[in-house]
């Protein structure tokens, strides 16, 4: 019984175009790559296979055939978001040299930056481009099989190098048109996005596959489509080739999958996502903006509390599941079952209740990725094939002959491939010191989706008529190099009048009436982000403001303007308000240094790769969210004692606290200021108005006579500082915040 079964392995199994069927010793049966039988060593996952059934080796798909299906379903959601989703317009890059007034120029990458010069800045231009798109994308789609039609009687080695040529040529175009879109802005950049990027990649090495849609459907129907039989030695040759193009391809695509999902499950080990509190506020939020699909996610919360913990830790599950199957399962037909069932559940959910903010190409794009686990000839999992292409390239060395099909390219380029795609993400708890939900530092390429938010705004409670209090502010100041001399802050009327507004110091930017909501959001979650902007406006102030009213005219050394921030913010809307930046540091001084540092590639690349500022050019300050577990504890006990009012409650430093004040717009509003911590005892200093500061202690300082709460205030213009110390250390040296106050509206 054994002996027939590998005779029926043996007639069936065919390597590189040759049948097999000739009788050999057992030992032989061990399958031989490129003509070279070495029987004293195998690659890892070569295994003897003494019985199987002739069904399940049948209905096995060539790489080839695998990869033609991707193209026919993947392509087409491109073309879709390449029309919906990527923006096209002529970006307003102004002058280059003094960026006035091109804000775009503040939203380049520092190592893409040249991309937003090789665009077109016309609106006619732009549509030519974006019909081109079109034209390109649409080409690679049917290009393979419609030689065929259009050549018939040529020879099809002619037809098959024509198709993959032009396939080359217009799938390539197309990648390079995304890529220039999606990389000449920050605003532009979401996972989604740079995963299309990465698999358009992919599919173009892969050659397209071959097939066109009526072959595929003659294969499925189990029709001959070869009309010449396979005499032709150099066709042959050519069809393997291919072959071997789409397995290295398809390879490399399950492994990107496999880091994409393994990193999406690894970023939500975090007590935020896990306890649902991740989740509740994104569909709370969807069902307030009322793109929530009809779901009533509050009403399911009352009736279920327990409802968006069983959504995060199912989340968790499907993306931590989908990861193993792609790593260390066998591709067949029994784990592909397995590995669409979780696909579909996870991304038919996601894009049934997330389409009207993530839109649907994501989830159709991860749906169709299901073709890519269909098994192959002599297939095994990634970390299998990782090994394998090991093995070959010290082969190689040796000047042996690899047992895959991929040439020295190809299992190079995987390897690097994968390498690249794992480095990428692991950087970001190492070189942000696991401040990278707070600044987002090495954000980006991470698989971070769906997971931290940060916010800078400070909601009045219901009824609400009134604007919220911005955390995020930039304040224009005449720098000055005295000691007795200190800086003076700008006003709006100077530079921008008439931008005034409810809520909004007349102290700070209208940065609302300067950026759109994409724009401060990617300054909002990015902290580098800011002095970009900085210094963008600072050369804009500089060229509007006459200099006879400018910072010379009162006794100022330059009329250069220098910009500083005001900058808290909310990690998932959990906990307080943390400060993110020294207020003490000119931002312009930090940008004109990034400026002088892309004169060299090197300084630029490196200091891309690592996101970190120049040497002694640190702005954003360590150990951010350390009194996260203080505020989250001690909000219950506030609330408690404060019945019926909201609060809000933000950490800082003393350093910091006494460098630049916290000050915002109340609008008569009514509020308490409450001090909860102070680590060394000093005062809050509260100022309304012109009025003198009143000071309040937190209730571990034993100061008698004073109260750790003001009585309601009534006002506009609010301070909140402290006295200086001498034992105080520069805000940008502190390492841990040890002042907590709260805010009681």
């Amino acid at each position: 019984m054994a002996k027939k079964s590998v005779k029926k392995i043996k007639s069936s199994d065919t390597h590189n175009g040759v049948d097999d069927t000739d009788e050999k010793p057992l030992r032989d049966e061990i399958v031989t790559h490129n003509g070279v039988d070495d029987t004293d060593e195998k690659p890892p996952g070569e295994e003897i296979v003494k019985d199987a059934s002739t069904h399940e080796i049948s209905n096995q798909l060539s790489a080839d055939v695998i990869f033609s299906i991707w193209r026919i379903l993947f392509l087409p959601i491109m073309f879709y978001e390449w029309y919906h989703t990527l923006p096209h317009f002529p970006l307003e890059l102004g002058n280059k040299d003094n960026f006035t007034p091109g804000k775009h120029r503040w939203y380049g990458y520092n190592q893409f930056s040249w991309i937003q010069d090789l665009l077109p800045s016309t609106e006619e231009s732009v549509q030519q481009l974006k019909m081109i798109g079109y034209i390109v994308c649409a080409i690679a789609i049917v290009s393979p099989g419609i030689f065929s039609i259009f050549l018939p009687g040529s020879s099809r080695t002619l037809r098959k190098r024509l198709q993959h040529f032009i396939f080359y040529c217009s799938c390539g175009t197309f990648t390079v048109l995304y890529a220039a879109r999606f990389f000449s802005l920050t605003t532009f950049f979401t996972n989604h996005n740079y995963l299309f990027f990465l698999l358009l990649v992919l599919t173009t090495l892969s050659g397209g596959g071959g097939y066109g849609i009526l072959e595929l459907f003659a294969k499925a129907l189990r029709f001959d489509t070869r009309k010449e039989k396979d005499t032709d030695s150099f066709f042959r040759s050519y069809e393997l080739s291919n072959i071997a193009q789409c397995e290295f391809a398809l390879i490399a695509t399950r492994a990107q999958l496999a880091v994409l999902y393994l990193f999406g499950s690894l970023w939500k080990i975090h007590v935020d996502w896990m306890s649902g509190r991740i989740c509740k506020g994104i569909f709370l939020s969807f069902e307030e903006q009322g793109v929530a699909r009809g779901v009533p996610w509050a009403s399911l919360y009352k009736m279920f509390p327990q409802l968006f913990v069983f959504v995060a830790i199912g989340g968790f599950a499907l993306d931590f599941t989908m990861f193993l199957l792609l790593t260390f399962a066998k591709p067949k037909h029994s784990t592909a079952k397995i590995f669409s069932l979780t696909v579909m559940m996870f991304h038919f959910f996601t894009g049934f209740t997330m389409s009207q903010r993530i839109g649907y190409a994501f989830p159709g794009v991860c749906i169709c990725s299901v073709v890519t686990f269909f098994p192959i000839r002599d297939d095994c999992n990634i970390v299998t094939w990782i090994r394998r292409y090991e093995f070959d390239e010290k082969r190689a060395l040796l000047g042996k002959d690899g047992k895959t099909k991929a040439s020295r390219f190809q299992r190079r380029f995987t390897l690097i491939w994968i390498f690249i795609q794992l480095l990428l993400p692991i950087r970001t708890p190492i070189l942000s010191g696991g401040d990278f939900p707070y600044t987002f530092r090495c954000y980006r390429y991470a698989w971070t989706m769906m997971l931290h938010s940060s916010s800078c705004f400070v909601v009045f409670p219901k009824p609400n008529p009134y604007p919220p209090i911005m955390t995020l502010n930039l304040i224009p100041v005449c720098i000055s190099s005295r000691i007795d001399k200190p800086d003076k802050m700008m006003p709006r009327k100077v530079y921008f009048p008439g931008s005034d507004g409810p809520g909004q110091s007349t102290m700070t930017l209208p940065l609302h009436q300067m950026l759109d909501a994409r724009e401060f959001a990617v300054m909002e979650s990015f902290v580098r982000q800011v002095p970009k902007v900085a210094g963008g406006v600072a050369r804009m102030i500089d060229h509007a403001v006459p200099k006879e009213i400018s910072c010379m005219k009162h006794g100022y050394e330059s009329n250069s303007i220098g910009m500083k921030s005001i900058y808290y913010s909310k990690l998932n809307d959990i906990g307080a308000y943390h400060r993110m930046i020294d207020p003490s540091v000119n931002l312009v001084e930090i940008e004109k240094e990034r400026k002088n540092a892309q004169r060299s590639i090197t300084t630029t690349i490196l200091q891309s790769l690592f996101d970190s500022p120049l040497s002694g050019t640190e702005f954003v300050l360590s150990g951010i969210g350390s009194m996260r577990k203080h505020a989250i504890l001690l909000r219950p006990e506030i609330e408690k004692r404060f019945p019926g009012n909201e609060v809000h409650l933000f950490a800082d430093r003393g350093a910091c606290l006494s460098s630049l004040p916290f000050f915002f717009e109340a609008m008569q509003r009514p509020m308490r200021i409450l001090s909860l911590i102070f680590t060394d005892d000093r005062p809050l200093l509260i100022q309304v108005e012109n009025n003198d500061p009143v000071p309040i202690y937190p209730p571990t300082s034993g100061k008698s006579g004073y109260h750790d709460v003001t009585d309601v205030i009534i006002g506009n213009q609010i301070a909140i500082s402290t006295q200086k110390s001498t034992k105080d250390t520069p805000c940008i040296e502190t390492q841990t915040e040890d002042v907590l106050f709260a805010l009681i509206m």
